[in-house]
């Protein structure tokens, strides 16, 4: 009886250690995808995103990836009560 429940003690310790947190895998945008967006004359988003392909790890990196093809850099998000993007400015560590 005193086995099962030194077991059970060590079973439990072992499932309750914290685990190691993982570093984010990308700091350009605190919610939603990053996306090189073109904006209509209003400045609405279109439906012309695009995810940048190359690996970018600054927000300068990811509005110049997104300058080279006339787009702006956004952080969006995909709003149903709009039923469509809801786009903000990437976040800046200056």
């Amino acid at each position: 009886m005193k086995f099962i429940a030194a077991i059970t003690t060590i079973a439990a310790v072992a499932l309750a250690a914290p685990t190691q947190l993982e570093e984010r895998q990308s700091t350009l945008c605190s919610s939603g995808t990053a996306l090189c967006c073109q904006l209509d004359v209003l400045g609405v988003v279109d439906a012309t995103c695009e995810q940048p392909s190359a690996t970018l790890t600054t927000a300068d990196e990811f509005q110049d990836y997104c300058a080279e093809s006339g787009r702006t850099a956004e952080c969006c998000t995909l709003s149903l009560s709009i039923a469509g993007l809801v786009c903000s400015a990437p976040v800046t560590t200056k």
